[in-house]
């Protein structure tokens, strides 16, 4: 965008019992309306992690409005929280419900900029488990335009020897809500899943479930991408497979605007 000056803006909304989501938003300062692009980060990540800030920014210069922020449990356990308690926040149904948080907040008008955001053009993008809570929470809110999931999208599974007692009994307790499989073959809003071709087998594998329940979704493989497209903590430089899965991810939001 030529000599576009990317702008970056924090907020933070704060939750029941002291949790709270930090989040940016990040844009090029212009008085017109931009189509919204909420990111949700991996399990394991957190919203500074590795490629996201480069991800906000280059979508930020190609005309969005983005949101990216931590779920509750990354500012728990920043604050110091003990383990038990950040074990509690990790369900698959906190990470909707801080999702709800941000997204309500964004409709209401309370993000920052909130005048330059086209909350009638919402895409949801995550990563890893953040995909198929992404493909929950369209199901779930009929004013979510688009989602993409970046190398995720199958639905969560209970683990054996998993450490964290309450993701298992939530999978558990929440099987047909948590059905990524029925949802997407359910869902009328255009979904994209892009997949590393060297991610895991058992994402490999929820792929090629998920193109059988609903071929008329969009999938597309980059076949010697790993799971976070080559990418690395602390970010040094891009690489070809996240170029692949950005161009490919923009592509596609706007075909379908």
């Amino acid at each position: 965008m030529g000599n576009a000056v990317v702008v970056k803006k924090d907020f933070r909304i704060d939750l029941e019992n002291e949790l709270f989501i930090r989040g940016e938003v990040t844009l090029v300062e212009e008085q017109i309306k931009k189509p919204v692009l909420v990111i949700s980060h991996g399990f394991r990540g957190y919203k500074d992690w590795g490629f996201w800030p480069y991800v906000a920014t280059w979508f930020a210069e190609r005309g969005f409005y983005v949101v990216h922020f931590d779920f509750s449990r990354v500012g728990a356990l920043n604050s110091g929280a003990d383990e038990a308690s950040v074990q509690k926040l990790s369900t698959v149904s906190r990470e909707l419900s801080d999702l709800d948080a941000v997204l309500a907040h964004l409709r209401e008008h309370k993000l920052p900029l909130a005048e330059q955001a086209e909350t009638e053009r919402i895409t949801l993008l995550g990563h890893s488990r953040a995909g198929g809570s992404n493909i929950i929470f369209a199901a779930e809110h009929s004013y979510i335009g688009s989602v993409i999931a970046w190398n995720g999208g199958p639905s969560p599974k209970a683990a054996a020897g998993n450490p964290n007692p309450f993701i298992n009994d939530d999978v558990e307790h929440n099987k047909q809500r948590f059905d990524t499989a029925r949802l997407l073959a359910s869902l009328t809003v255009p979904v994209l899943i892009i997949q590393g071709g060297k991610d895991r087998e058992a994402l490999l594998e929820g792929q090629r479930l998920l193109k059988e329940a609903a071929p008329n979704q969009t999938y597309v493989s980059i076949p010697d991408a790993d799971h976070s497209f080559g990418g690395e903590h602390p970010f040094h430089h891009t690489t070809p497979y996240l170029e692949e899965a950005l161009e490919v991810t923009h592509s596609f939001i706007t075909k379908h605007y």
